[in-house]
């Protein structure tokens, strides 16, 4: 049976940590052919005065002084990634399971951990690999669908378009789809990432520039940011969309509250989702 490893980025942080314990999703499960086993990957726990840092230093992307923290990340992000951390597997107290890496928990080291999470699901011998987020939900037999399609020879590169001005689009860290094949050469390739800019970014341009080897397929994704956009929605959107993310744009983040909503209504019209 093909095996399916759903990673999903996670921090001991407001709405990640409502969803964890809000949002049940089993650790494994098998669906027609397919097995699935979800893990949660995570860097080392930040304190109050180093997560409060760490917020400003990312603030410093979106002002006008960002040429310094990409050049800065360009090249020492790059000199502290040549040696992968390892993803060292645990299971809580409610079995689910957790890959702890050992790198700061912030949005500039998710490339190192995502990396090293991918080497762990390789190591395992997972056919594929869902990289999400966790406020997002899928349907099913949707992914089941299209993975059953794809052939094993392939370099795949699948999953959220991200349009990108005067450049390729590429595919959201929120939903990317990969298979052994294009794991592996993303790990052997690694050493070419920008780590100046966000991750999936900087997996893209890796794609873009080896284009001729991947098969990149862009699947259907919709954002659900209201109570009232996931009321108003016609249930034939719903069952032709792939992924869902459920995302409060609101300082409060209402994520885990949008997700209990859609899943109820994914229930009402029969949609296995995750």
């Amino acid at each position: 049976m093909p095996r399916v490893a759903i990673i999903i980025s996670h921090a001991q942080q407001h709405p990640f940590t409502s969803i964890l314990h809000g949002f049940d999703r089993p650790s494994q499960f098998e669906l027609e052919e397919f097995i699935f086993d979800i893990y949660y990957f995570e860097g080392r726990f930040n304190g109050r005065i180093q997560s409060k840092c760490r917020a400003m230093v990312e603030k410093v992307r979106y002002s006008s002084l960002w040429p310094i923290l990409r050049i800065y990340d360009t090249v020492f992000l790059w000199l502290a990634s040549l040696r992968l951390p390892k993803a060292r597997l645990s299971v809580d107290s409610s079995n689910r399971r957790c890959l702890q890496i050992a790198t700061p928990e912030d949005q500039r080291h998710i490339a190192i951990k995502v990396y090293a999470s991918l080497e762990f699901c390789y190591e395992e011998d997972y056919d594929f690999v869902l990289r999400t987020t966790s406020n997002s939900i899928f349907h099913l037999e949707r992914v089941i669908d299209f993975l059953r399609k794809s052939k094993s020879h392939e370099f795949l590169y699948a999953g959220r378009e991200v349009k990108s001005l005067n450049r390729p689009s590429f595919v959201s860290g929120s939903f990317l789809l990969l298979n052994k094949n294009s794991i592996r050469f993303l790990l052997e390739s690694r050493r070419s990432h920008n780590y100046g800019v966000l991750d999936d970014v900087a997996i893209g341009r890796v794609v873009s520039r080896n284009s001729n080897q991947f098969k990149r397929v862009f699947l259907n994704s919709m954002d659900f940011g209201s109570f009232d956009a996931i009321s108003e929605i016609a249930s034939d959107e719903i069952l032709k969309t792939t992924h869902y993310r459920c995302k409060d744009n609101n300082a409060e983040r209402k994520d885990l509250q949008f997700m209990l909503m859609l899943s109820k209504k994914l229930k009402e019209l029969g949609v296995p989702y995750i």
